[in-house]
């Protein structure tokens, strides 16, 4: 069941079966860092924290500028009604998807924080999916099998079947757990869009990202000539 809390300045959207009372400070890395919780963090562009809730694990992310406006406006948005605002856009559109069946991370809060009279910033926690690593890493330690490139091929695709474009599809947003399964993650910007050529453009999105991972690190086990027909064999037979 999703909830809604809204006061002058803050507007925050939860499922009620997973958070029983919520506050800003769900989204106060310092606060969980109080209660001993977060497990790790990782780095990027951003920091994302893992947070132990019991028997759950959560991830905690802050939305940040990117580009050049990035570097001098790191996390304010232009004001916008809060149900537009990228976090709760992203919570929503996780919470369809999911209802569609499809290999998304469930969505568990979100938050649309006033900045000022014209901007605010925003937050979103989602679950972990257990036994997951994303493809890039699992890239770095050993060679993927046919049969797990397939399975993220087939995964892409009933994303597509679904009219999801997701706006930064790469090697670092597709998952595979410890059972074989895969998932997509991470769809600040997403939208679910009328058939057109976009799917192409997501694959070709996808193809650079692997090909750059390539060029860079030192130990990369991505050979597009041997790996990137079994990812298309998946796509094209999930269909």
């Amino acid at each position: 069941m999703i909830e809604q809390q809204t006061s002058a300045s803050e507007t925050i959207v939860y499922d009620d079966t997973v958070v029983d009372e919520v506050s800003s400070a769900l989204f106060s890395p310092a606060y969980w860092q109080q209660q001993k919780a977060i497990a790790g963090n990782a780095t990027g562009r951003s920091t994302v924290y893992f947070i132990q809730q019991g028997d759950r694990g959560w991830v905690l992310r802050h939305y940040y500028r990117g580009g050049f406006i990035g570097k001098i406006n790191h996390d304010r948005f232009l004001r916008e009604p809060a149900a537009q605002s990228r976090a709760i856009q992203e919570f929503n559109l996780l919470v369809k998807l999911r209802d569609k069946g499809l290999p998304v991370p469930k969505p568990v809060a979100a938050r649309y924080l006033r900045a000022g009279w014209f901007s605010y910033r925003a937050d979103i926690i989602v679950e972990v999916i257990p036994g997951a690593v994303d493809v890039y890493r699992l890239l770095k330690q050993r060679q993927l099998s046919a049969e797990e490139w397939q399975t993220v091929g087939a995964a892409v695709r009933q994303l597509h079947q679904a009219q999801v474009f997701h706006s930064d599809l790469n090697c670092h947003n597709l998952m595979l757990d410890d059972h074989g399964k895969a998932w997509i993650v991470d769809f600040d910007k997403c939208k679910i869009c009328e058939p057109g050529d976009w799917t192409k453009d997501n694959l070709a999105r996808l193809l650079r990202s692997l090909r750059k991972e390539k060029q860079r690190e030192e130990t990369f086990h991505w050979k597009q000539s041997r790996d990137w027909p079994e990812f298309m064999t998946g796509y094209q037979q999930h269909g």
